[in-house]
């Protein structure tokens, strides 16, 4: 298993580059793509070197084949296009062309392209609804704080982003001592939503903490194990002796994690 994610990661950073390349010229922006992508993929600089050399011998290849990550294979190449200048008419067609090969079609083409993610208007009443759950949250009740996020969790993909940085946030809600509780209720709007982008940051609420943090941060600790397993369908069985944190801690420290690594915004 270790090694077909191996492969498969491989197979992303390659073709993240072919398409940098469509144009003729990398930019600084996508050179910073492609690193921030080499890092995600836990890819080492020897390896990437080799792989830079195989994608110039043959700069146009890209490898899509239709298996169970075709969807993850279509947004690796939507972000890689996008992380240029925009995506240009050349890139669109190749991307069209892409999700049909993969068997995906139109419509999942549109859901991941940029410009089609989130209605601007859409956008800023998610993010005047964020803004007021900082204001007021102290002030709500149990029912009327999960009554709000699940007001923003219903707008879907979009509130996806505007809730990854709540979690990322150090901001604190007017009033509260820290922003613990209102991430629990994030990390469940996360888990109900299914992203697998946000896994990524998930994982990063469970593994980053200070041993001062273990007893303050447990309980948001646990529930984004929860919403790690919820979403990836991997199985945390916590036991007498390895509570359902430490084995997605153990997970994440494996290879099977890492098709998630690339769709860290």
């Amino acid at each position: 298993m270790g090694e077909i994610m191996a492969d498969s990661a491989r197979r992303h950073l390659k073709n993240a580059m072919v398409v940098t390349l469509l144009d003729g010229v990398v930019t600084e922006d996508e050179r910073n793509y492609l690193e921030t992508l080499r890092e995600r993929l836990n890819i080492g600089r020897d390896e990437f070197d080799q792989l830079v050399q195989e994608v110039q011998a043959d700069p146009k290849r890209l490898v899509v084949p239709r298996d169970d990550q075709a969807e993850e294979t279509l947004r690796i190449l939507v972000e890689a296009a996008a992380s240029g200048e925009g995506i240009s008419d050349s890139e669109e067609k190749m991307l069209k062309k892409v999700a049909d090969h993969l068997g995906l079609g139109d419509a999942a083409l549109a859901r991941l392209m940029p410009s089609a993610q989130v209605d601007p208007a859409l956008a800023a009443e998610i993010e005047k609804k964020c803004d007021e759950a900082y204001r007021h949250f102290s002030q709500w009740s149990p029912e009327t704080r999960q009554a709000k996020f699940e007001e923003i969790g219903s707008q879907g993909q979009a509130a996806v982003i505007p809730l990854l940085r709540i979690l990322e946030s150090y901001r604190t809600p007017d009033g509260a001592e820290n922003n613990l509780e209102m991430n629990e209720f994030v990390v469940r709007q996360l888990a109900a939503l299914g992203d697998t982008r946000a896994i990524y940051y998930l994982v990063q609420q469970i593994t980053l903490g200070d041993t001062d943090d273990e007893i303050s941060n447990s309980s948001l600790r646990e529930a984004c194990a929860h919403a790690v397993s919820q979403i990836s369908g991997q199985t945390f069985d916590g036991t007498e002796t390895l509570g359902i944190v430490e084995a997605a801690r153990r997970w994440w420290q494996g290879t099977e994690h890492a098709e998630y690594n690339h769709l860290a915004l």
